[in-house]
């Protein structure tokens, strides 16, 4: 590490521009997080001005006082007209009066206590407002979000919008998802809307969200601001997890990208769903079903990656059973909801978020025992780590009807994103920093390497030409004999083996002759070991100067040689035999002056044979010539017991 330091201060030119990335991206970082401060702060500021504006008051929304035509769209907020188990239209409230209770919107009307009962999830009624404006316009909006979970919705006595099937039993109730924006002309300046819900699928039903009034212009510019952000949030999503699945398929060894690429693809995934925006531009539409699937499934499946993430960055500082009960709980809700209705998933969205809000300290606390450890990067994914789950905290308090706010978490996602991938940038910016330096280093050490290796080349070469000559007089040395020249034992197992192979593919036959010097030993203690020597090596020349060139010899051992006589039978062989054994006789007698005889055994290859047992018959018959007075040829009869 400290060389490495050394090479950075010889080589400054190389981190000049790294510098300025790293100066250059910190600023974006925190450009992008005070931006986020400043939209949550917006739009938490849009919410409180919509809670200043006219709210409804017994079913009836006066806004006589407000230029609508030149303000932003209104919250149709308040209380509303309520008749619960009916489902009426605007013509049966005018044709027959009927006792009428209040609820607020948005709200569920689960738990709500109407006329002395608390109201059940599964259930259907009516909603009426009556809305007065300050003049007769020529066309307004109305922006409709989700309604739980399934509606139809009039103005005045026309029907303009309906998701789902509506009614007052379970089995004829079709739930749907239809946000949409609707146009109409009001007759007067005022009008009535009634709103027709049923609910038999989840847990909570009625109206959720704001539904919002205004000019064409005013709705359409809430529209593109809602297009926009949830694109953004996917867009962005979407980008950091290509981003980090390319880091991950490039190096499989480090699972942090691909737990950030997963986790991003899941929350691409749920802000798709919760926006509806491919809905609303007929690009796809998912069945109700799938809608709260992946809703919930979303939710269930991130908590558990973005746990993992803080488990691999920081193994020693997270208890591995604490997390293992995080992983197995949320993958457990998870399949819940992969196989059990939409009434039952629902109902155990309230379980999971409060184990969410359990974990959440834990995960702060070990996170902050890893900034006091200075553990590298554990700072600034603090700072993205608390904006996420304080907003995570609002929504939760917020869907459970705690506060009065507004949805903020994917906010919380994006800081908490751009923070890790801030760190994962800057990881690769320091390897690639690193490598740089390396490499100059690197450059220098192969300059010095060519060097030495130019004078050693020569050297090398001519070694390995040494080495390839000497390897060639071993491999010779390994299969011949230095004595007389002749192949050894192990060189002569390739030719009888091939002969072998001729035999049992083309029934070529094969002898082999046994030749042994007789009274050798008397030899060598008479004449001398010298002379021994040039018996050997003359009657070996001898041997092979009378054989063809397709015949082989070898010397088989002491004063022992084998002949192999490849396409003869016996007859044939023993001509051989006779002529080496003569041959031999009459000229080491004459150039030693001392009598010098051979006795030679034969045996052809039978097809009951192996070569161990040919050769063993040979050596039968070469012992038999032995005994009957030496001097002789001896023809091996039959294969010798064994």
């Amino acid at each position: 590490m400290n060389n490495l330091s050394s090479q950075v201060r010889k080589h400054p030119q190389l981190l000049s521009f790294k510098q300025m990335i790293f100066r250059g991206s910190a600023l974006l970082l925190l450009l992008a997080m005070l931006s986020i401060c400043f939209t949550v702060g917006a739009l938490m500021s849009g919410s409180i001005i919509d809670k200043t504006a006219p709210q409804a008051k017994s079913g009836l929304l006066d806004l006589t006082q407000l230029d609508l035509a030149a303000s932003s769209s209104v919250a149709l907020d308040g209380q509303w007209d309520f008749y619960w188990q009916q489902l009426i239209t605007p013509k049966d409230v005018a044709i027959e009066p009927r006792h009428v209770s209040h609820i607020k919107v948005p709200s569920v009307w689960t738990e709500t206590p109407i006329q002395g009962q608390t109201l059940p999830a599964q259930g259907y009624a009516s909603y009426q407002l009556k809305v007065k404006t300050d003049q007769i316009f020529s066309q307004l909006a109305l922006s409709i979000p989700k309604i739980g979970t399934a509606y139809t919705l009039y103005i005045n006595n026309e029907i303009v919008a309906r998701a789902g099937q509506v009614s007052d039993t379970a089995g004829q109730s079709e739930p749907g998802y239809n946000p949409q924006t609707v146009f109409f002309t009001p007759k007067s300046d005022s009008f009535v809307i009634t709103l027709q819900v049923s609910n038999y699928q989840l847990k909570w039903g009625g109206i959720w969200s704001s539904l919002r009034l205004g000019t064409v212009n005013a709705i359409n510019q809430d529209l593109t601001r809602h297009v926009l952000r949830y694109t953004f949030f996917i867009a962005l999503f979407l980008t950091v997890a290509s981003y980090n699945l390319t880091q991950f398929l490039l190096h499989p060894k480090d699972p942090l990208p691909g737990l950030i690429a997963i986790g991003c693809m899941l929350l691409a995934l749920r802000e798709a769903e919760l926006s509806q925006i491919l809905h609303q531009a007929d690009l796809l539409s998912w069945s109700f079903k799938s809608n709260v699937r992946i809703d919930f499934m979303t939710f269930y499946l991130a908590v558990p990656v973005m746990s993992a993430y803080f488990h691999l960055c920081f193994l020693q500082d997270y208890h591995k059973r604490v997390m293992q009960l995080i992983y197995v709980v949320s993958v457990g809700f998870a399949l819940l909801t992969l196989f059990s209705s939409t009434l039952v998933a629902s109902a155990s969205l309230i379980g999971y978020q409060i184990f969410v809000l359990l974990i959440m300290p834990y995960i702060i606390w070990r996170l902050f025992r890893a900034v006091r450890k200075r553990r590298k990067g554990a700072k600034l994914l603090m700072v993205g780590t608390l904006v996420l789950f304080v907003l995570t905290t609002n929504d939760i308090l917020y869907s459970q009807g705690l506060i009065e706010s507004l949805p903020m978490v994917s906010f919380g996602l994006v800081a908490f994103i751009l923070c890790q991938n801030y760190l994962t940038y800057m990881r690769f910016i320091n390897t690639d920093r690193k490598n740089q330096v390396l490499t100059v280093t690197l450059d220098q050490r192969n300059n010095q390497l060519e060097e030495f290796s130019s004078s050693l080349e020569h050297q090398v070469s001519q070694r390995t030409h040494a080495l390839a000559e000497a390897n060639e007089q071993l491999e010779e040395l390994a299969h011949k004999d230095s004595l007389t020249g002749l192949a050894n034992r192990r060189g002569m197992m390739f030719d009888v083996e091939d002969a072998l192979v001729q035999y049992q593919q083309k029934d070529i036959p094969f002898c082999f002759l046994l030749i042994d010097f007789d009274k050798f030993k008397h030899i060598n203690d008479l004449l001398g070991h010298d002379v021994g020597d040039k018996v050997l090596v003359q009657g070996a020349q001898i041997i092979q100067t009378n054989l063809r060139n397709q015949d082989r010899v070898a010397r088989w051992g002491g004063e022992e040689f084998l002949i192999l006589l490849p396409g003869s039978h016996t007859d044939g062989a023993k001509i051989v035999a006779e002529k080496i054994r003569t041959k031999v006789r009459d000229a080491l007698t004459a150039s030693l002056q001392h009598p010098v005889s051979v006795t030679i055994g034969i045996a052809e290859f039978a097809a009951d044979d192996t070569i161990n047992s040919c050769l063993k018959k040979a050596d039968t018959a070469l012992y038999r010539g032995k005994e009957s007075g030496r001097d002789r040829v001896e023809i091996a009869t039959a294969a010798p017991s064994t």
